[in-house]
């Protein structure tokens, strides 16, 4: 079983696609990972976000994670095929307007 307390509430929720992975997103900025049924908790680096989480998508594999913000700042994370978080983000960009979604564009045919 799972169980987080904070002094704030979560802003968003999202799981992954194929694997027991709950990505959580909070009012404050913090997002973390949970593992269902063992309930571990792995944090993102918490000098990504500053604002209220407000986007997290998986691509359809899971290999990555996109994280919003209120104050436009994205950010994309590689994990592994455990869905263990893979060091440091692949991309930040500032958009400077709040993320509400995003679309993972397919690789094109061979």
């Amino acid at each position: 079983m799972c169980h987080v307390e904070r002094g704030f509430s979560p802003s968003l929720l999202q799981w992954h696609p194929t694997k027991p992975l709950l990505a959580v997103g909070w009012e404050t900025g913090e997002t973390m990972l949970l593992s269902h049924p063992s309930g571990e908790h792995t944090p993102l680096p918490n000098n990504t976000h500053t604002t209220c989480i407000t986007l997290l998508e998986w691509s359809s594999n899971g290999s990555r994670l996109v994280t919003g913000d209120q104050a436009g700042v994205m950010v994309v994370w590689r994990l592994d095929a455990r869905g263990k978080l893979q060091g440091s983000p692949l991309i930040k960009h500032d958009y400077s307007k709040p993320l509400t979604c995003c679309i993972f564009r397919p690789p094109p045919p061979a």
